[in-house]
């Protein structure tokens, strides 16, 4: 008789067990992240460019699982370089950790990069004009790598935006983002 209660509640142990077990892994997804280079066309045209995709390919270079609802793609990001031995080193900057400084991918550092390019100067010596030519890291979601016209680039930084895992109870769901080395220029001039 003891025997078969201790069965009993047993089996119901178990059964609790794997019921919160399978709790725990509700909402997981796995981020893909592509990777691209991008150039804007005009300094007349600040959001048409062309991009390029051969530096870094058309597939995913990093796939993070165990993604959760309320994870932000920093977050998301971080766990992905900490599982890619070393690969990539997401560099976030110190005054506003919010904010991607650079990125180490393989030992090469791709970072924030910026200066005057043809200047031009009056007879004092002073730069009266020039081109300003800068990198930087852009984001959006999707894996849609030959994005030509970035002005639906999101408004917000990937340290304050949520990666939208929906799905609950699926770790099949697949969320996508593009990771965008973007060279911009504008033309200044002092009259």
């Amino acid at each position: 008789m003891m025997n078969k209660i201790v069965k009993k509640i047993s089996a119901v142990a178990i059964a609790a067990a794997m019921t919160l077990s399978t709790g725990v892994a509700a909402q997981a997804a796995t981020l893909r992240v592509y990777f691209r280079e991008w150039s804007q066309n005009s300094t007349d045209d600040t959001y048409e460019g062309t991009p390029n995709v051969t530096t870094f390919g058309t597939k995913p270079l990093l796939t993070v699982s165990g993604i959760e609802k309320g994870d932000t793609y920093k977050k998301a990001l971080n766990k992905a370089a900490e599982e890619s031995g070393g690969d990539f080193v997401f560099n976030w900057n110190i005054e506003y950790p919010q904010y991607l400084s650079s990125i180490d991918i393989e030992g090469t550092n791709w970072g924030i990069l910026g200066g005057n390019t043809n200047p031009t100067y009056d007879s004092t010596g002073k730069m009266t004009s020039a081109t300003w030519v800068g990198t930087a890291w852009s984001w959006y979601e999707g894996s849609d790598i030959n994005l030509k016209n970035i002005a639906s680039y999101p408004k917000t930084t990937l340290g304050e935006t949520l990666v939208p895992v929906t799905t609950v109870n699926n770790d099949n769901e697949i969320i996508s983002m593009v990771l965008s080395y973007d060279e911009t220029r504008f033309y200044w001039e002092n009259k």
